[in-house]
């Protein structure tokens, strides 16, 4: 679509702009894609708001940040207890991985 032609310009150019947590990526870095919108000369209004936060959106939903099908076993569970040490549990408690049954 035309419309969108900017912003997935935007997008592909800013694709490394994310703000990470300890446990990856918690949304976009909206000052760094503010300062590439004025270079581009993208007009930062509401419909850009709006794209950027479904991109962003969808972005976290598949991989995992907001929702996941995904399940947690034994050896999952053991490499992150070797990953995290003494943060497992509180990294556990936020995982978006299921755990197992049984």
């Amino acid at each position: 679509m035309p419309a969108n032609e900017a912003v997935w310009e935007l997008l592909m150019l800013a694709h490394r702009q994310w703000r990470c947590g300890a446990f990856g990526p918690i949304g976009l870095d909206y000052g760094a894609l503010f300062e590439m919108a004025r270079a581009l000369g993208i007009p930062i209004d509401r419909a850009l708001l709006e794209k950027l936060s479904l991109y962003e959106e969808e972005i976290l939903r598949m991989q995992g940040g907001k929702e996941s099908a995904g399940v947690c076993d034994e050896k999952q569970a053991r490499e992150c207890r070797e990953r995290m040490g003494e943060y497992f549990d509180a990294a556990c408690g936020k995982c978006s991985l299921k755990p197992s049954k049984g």
